[in-house]
């Protein structure tokens, strides 16, 4: 048999160990309680519910109730929205400007994953003069649709990019559509779709093609307003559109799923 040598003050070292240790657990599970709700406090607050976050591949629920919204109010290409950037000196800047409608997703881009393809087709359009160098591509931006009819407002957050035409060089996309559509040609195919629908005034405010280009608003969060009457700030109703951590494989994003909170 065995024998066990036990030395002085080895039970008081083990005592003070266990103690440690249990001291440990129970801050790790008081923080823990913080950040995972538990599952017998019932439901969320009157005023403050969250639905299960929206599945990937599908479109987002915010992108239908934008489209709706717009078809009320007026021709989604004449609507007018206040774009909020930084500039290339980091100091806030709002213009005006109008919405181009949203990216038409080339038939090439048929082959690709659902998700991608929902994706490509919820980035809004804006028209931009490439001769201003005012904004800082891939940095956050903030687009707000104020919808009168409705009642209603859209404040969407994201990332921007440009599409510019293939001979320059200030052309900058999303990074998980760079290996996606590699061609240039499919980019700037979209850029073009959007000139020829400009007036030929609107085109003459650009000079010649080479100077226009189109910006990408990549969303990845929406605050949908619904107020009590348009002179007032007050709403009667508030919902929340997150974008949840995106999937990915292999380094490239796979999908994305939308977090909807009902605030008010």
């Amino acid at each position: 048999m065995r024998s066990t040598t036990r030395y002085p003050g080895q039970n008081h070292f083990e005592k003070i160990h266990l103690e440690t240790t249990d001291s440990w657990n129970s801050q790790i599970s008081s923080m823990l309680s913080h950040l995972v709700p538990d599952r017998d406090q019932g439901e969320c607050p009157r005023n403050k519910r969250r639905r299960p976050p929206q599945s990937a591949g599908l479109v987002p629920s915010w992108l239908e109730s934008l489209k709706n919204s717009l078809g009320k109010n007026f021709d989604k290409h004449a609507a007018r929205v206040q774009l909020s950037t930084l500039s290339t000196q980091t100091r806030p800047q709002t213009r005006t400007t109008r919405f181009r409608g949203f990216f038409n997703t080339p038939c090439a881009a048929s082959r690709l994953p659902a998700a991608i393809t929902v994706k490509l087709s919820s980035l809004l359009l804006l028209k931009y003069d490439l001769r201003s160098d005012s904004l800082v591509m891939g940095s956050e931006a903030e687009l707000l649709f104020s919808l009168p009819k409705t009642n209603e407002e859209y404040r969407l957050s994201g990332t921007l990019y440009c599409i510019a035409p293939p001979n320059a060089t200030v052309s900058q996309l999303p990074s998980w559509a760079r290996g996606i559509m590699t061609n240039p040609c499919m980019w700037d195919a979209e850029r073009r779709r959007v000139w020829m629908s400009l007036s030929p005034k609107e085109q003459k405010e650009y000079g010649s093609e080479e100077h226009f280009g189109i910006l990408l608003l990549d969303v990845d969060s929406v605050d949908h307003l619904v107020l009590e009457e348009w002179n007032e700030v007050v709403a009667k109703e508030r919902t929340l559109f997150k974008v949840v951590v995106p999937k990915r494989t292999w380094g490239r994003i796979t999908g994305v799923d939308w977090e909807v909170e009902i605030v008010k």
